[in-house]
């Protein structure tokens, strides 16, 4: 089994991933850096399908090491992450899975 991953960096950014085939159902296991590259800790962030549906957003904060994790998500599906770190700076993520 192959996966296929999708990312649109920001000007000037860095993205790192790590893709691991298993037989649980989809997540996402990310970590926020700083410019720096030191883990941001308390940074709010948000899933959303852009589909839409039914569904609320997933919420989720970055824990001491700058984590944070979604589970479970839908294959194939186009995904957007909203993350806000303290001091009011903002990025967007689109996360797609074929």
């Amino acid at each position: 089994m192959f996966g296929s991953f999708y990312f649109r960096p920001g000007e000037g950014e860095r993205v790192e991933t790590e893709l691991r085939l298993s037989p649980e159902p989809p997540s996402l296991l990310a970590t926020v850096l700083s410019e720096d590259g030191e883990p941001v800790s308390g940074a709010a962030a948000i899933l959303f399908k852009v589909s839409g549906g039914s569904e609320p957003p997933a919420v989720a904060v970055t824990d001491e090491d700058g984590r944070l994790f979604f589970a479970p998500l839908e294959a194939g599906e186009l995904y957007l992450v909203k993350i806000w770190r303290p001091g009011g700076q903002s990025r967007l993520l689109e996360i797609a899975g074929d």
